[in-house]
């Protein structure tokens, strides 16, 4: 933890450089997730810093300049880190497709937010790498946008498992004609109804074949490689 070494350092109490330096860097974590993106990279820094500020008894002059100072390091921070992500991607497995460097931001913020709020999010790739308008659901559930005409698939985030599956749940299959991804905590799932169709006789099979064996052999697995939680790791000890 950076404030605790530098607590050490300084003769300072090093428990509480930690205390402080870890409570800081949660809120601030948790604000920039909860609103995703650059903006919620500025801001989760601009709190972090504001209010580690405050923490050690800075006064509104420390406080301003602690948050400003967060804010630019905290946005700049994401900036590389997205530059890195989808240089990884495009070297990995491609879970998604190909995708422009925008389409991954789009969904990689759409899942940040999805996994911050507990609110399923879903939208439609576009088959030129984009990713077009994200919705915002509920907990278990997410109406998607209009199909754009020149969407190849669509995807949408379970950010409450393991209490809910990770993976498609019955209701993602039925009628389903497109690609579609399901991006969970741990993996993201791909199926292809073209491929891998729902069988007409599943009603005949019981809830825990479907669940446990039909449904995940017909999907395609890979590692997640969303970054859901950069906030975090930004500001913790900051």
């Amino acid at each position: 933890m950076s404030l605790g070494g530098f607590a050490a350092l300084g003769g300072g109490n090093v428990g509480e450089g930690i205390w402080k330096g870890a409570l800081s860097g949660f809120v601030g974590g948790g604000v920039g997730s909860y609103i995703g993106g650059g903006w919620g990279a500025f801001t989760g820094g601009a709190t972090s810093g504001g209010l580690s500020a405050a923490l050690y008894g800075g006064d509104a002059e420390d406080i301003a300049t602690g948050a400003l100072i967060g804010g630019a390091v905290a946005w700049g921070g994401y900036q590389a880190q997205q530059g890195v992500a989808y240089k990884q991607y495009n070297k990995g497995s491609k879970p998604l497709g190909d995708l422009t460097r925008q389409g991954l931001r789009k969904i990689s913020v759409a899942s940040q937010r999805s996994f911050a709020r507990g609110r399923e999010a879903g939208g439609w790739i576009l088959n030129n790498g984009d990713v077009g308008n994200v919705a915002y659901g509920k907990k278990a559930g997410v109406n998607l946008p209009s199909k754009p005409g020149n969407a190849i698939a669509n995807f949408h985030t379970h950010p409450n498992d393991p209490r809910y599956i990770q993976y498609h749940s019955l209701t993602d299959l039925v009628g389903e004609n497109n690609v579609n991804y399901v991006i969970a905590r741990s993996n993201i799932y791909r199926h292809d109804p073209n491929t891998h169709p729902l069988p007409n006789n599943y009603s005949a099979f019981s809830q825990q074949h479907i669940y446990n064996t039909l449904i995940p052999s017909m999907i395609t697995t890979y590692p997640n490689s969303m970054n859901l939680y950069p906030f975090y790791w930004h500001y913790f000890g900051r």
